[in-house]
């Protein structure tokens, strides 16, 4: 794993992480997710995302962005997801005010 530096949107860090020869990252464990956290300063994107098109917030949450990610592990804080101001929210980030869950996001 490693931090860019980069402050981007979710398509923005792929492709930045496209260009290394790298992905998002493939959670697949509280391990992973806290080794992950203990690199990060501020927010971050994974690479989970929900399945284009879905109309439900807490529905379809299984693509990861890294080819072969099959991992079910998930860490969403209480109430998330759940396409917040009934805007959908299709990615994942970690670390909003410190906290080491995930939440949906634009």
């Amino acid at each position: 794993y490693a931090n860019t530096g980069i402050t981007s949107n979710f398509d923005e860090c792929v492709n930045i992480c496209a260009d290394r020869g790298a992905s998002l990252p493939c959670i697949e464990n509280l391990a992973e997710d806290e080794a992950i956290h203990n690199l990060s300063e501020g927010l971050y994107w994974i690479g989970l995302y929900q399945v284009p098109g879905t109309l439900e917030a807490d529905a379809e949450w299984n693509q990861w962005q890294a080819e072969g990610c099959r991992s079910t592990y998930r860490n969403f804080i209480f109430g998330d997801p759940d396409d917040f101001a009934c805007q959908q929210e299709a990615c994942v980030i970690s670390n909003f005010g410190g906290d080491k869950g995930w939440l949906d996001a634009p």
